[in-house]
């Protein structure tokens, strides 16, 4: 079964705009979790404070400290840094993205894809950069582009950097090289053990925090649709993808049985169509337009108690 999750506070929320001007300062950030941003999933911050919490705290420091400089210290040096003169479409849109949610502009590498995926966010809340794949990038239009990195910036709006790598380590891509090293590879499987069904259950709604920034950033919803399934996609093209008619289908045919949940106990990620669910809620909830600072359009929209339930029974796995 799914971790047994803290509940949620009821209390109000600024607007996006209000909350960056209440913001701490960039230099204490790293110093712990502030207050959630207002467009969080609500369970978000509250579970990587139980991860944080626990004994092992120090040890899981430390492991980090080793794995990233064992794991992505070749990827960096061999990648080309984002700044006005390589790279100034991208350099323009992470200043955009980082404007919109109030952070620093973060640092963003390309290279050709390897172990990390399309687009990701490595390293620690404190230290950390976006690795960005040349071939997704020669592919992607602007609009797609700026709803992904405002995705990934949303990760570093929220302190979601360091659990984020962790989770990367130990259940995604950086399993497999790190069991080959003879100490990480022992001391990642002391953590799987102990981690993995909380720090799965934290990524997935993690991710939904993240969509929801890349929706602010770009306030697009077809566009952000559309990222969403270029990456699911690679290089097919998603001209051919009818995003209405997908969901249609996938929802007639749900996975269903104890095996299939289970298999997805321990994914990071919510299922593309799960996503794309989500945010359209989002779009048409009350808190969408609350944090943007926007007058509620003349239709109904979900409250902040709706979109909770529904967008929970999405990503819920048992």
């Amino acid at each position: 079964m799914e971790p047994t999750l803290p509940g949620v506070d009821d209390y109000p929320l600024p607007t996006l705009q209000e909350y960056i001007r209440q913001r701490p300062r960039p230099d204490v950030v790293g110093a712990g979790l502030g207050p959630a941003t207002p467009y969080a999933h609500p369970v978000d911050q509250r579970l990587i404070r139980l991860l944080s919490r626990t004994s092992l705290q120090h040890a899981t420091n430390r492991f980090l400290e080793l794995a990233i400089d064992f794991f992505f210290t070749r990827i960096w040096q061999n990648s080309i840094p984002v700044a006005s003169r390589s790279f100034p479409e991208l350099n323009r849109i992470r200043a955009q993205a980082a404007e919109t949610l109030g952070i620093a502009v973060p640092e963003i590498y390309v290279a050709a894809g390897e172990r990390l995926g399309t687009v990701g966010t490595v390293g620690t809340d404190e230290q950390h950069f976006i690795f960005v794949d040349s071939t997704w990038l020669s592919l992607a239009p602007a609009d797609e582009v700026l709803f992904v990195i405002g995705h990934e910036s949303g990760h570093i709006h929220n302190q979601h950097v360091t659990y984020r790598t962790l989770a990367f380590l130990l259940l995604e891509g950086g399993a497999s090289l790190l069991d080959r090293h003879p100490l990480l590879g022992l001391w990642a499987k002391m953590l799987r053990l102990l981690f993995e069904p909380v720090l799965a259950a934290w990524s997935r709604r993690a991710e939904v925090t993240g969509d929801r920034a890349g929706l602010l950033c770009g306030q697009d919803l077809r566009s952000a649709e559309r990222a969403l399934v270029r990456l699911m996609l690679g290089f097919a093209r998603d001209t051919e993808v009818d995003i209405d008619a997908y969901l249609d289908d996938m929802r007639e045919r749900p996975p269903t049985g104890l095996s299939a949940r289970l298999g997805l106990l321990n994914a990071t990620h919510p299922p593309i169509p799960r996503r794309l669910e989500a945010l359209r809620l989002f779009h048409d909830s009350e808190l969408y337009y609350d944090c943007l600072g926007h007058l509620h359009p003349e239709r109904p929209l979900l409250s902040a108690a709706e979109l909770n339930d529904r967008v929970d029974d999405l990503i819920a796995v048992l």
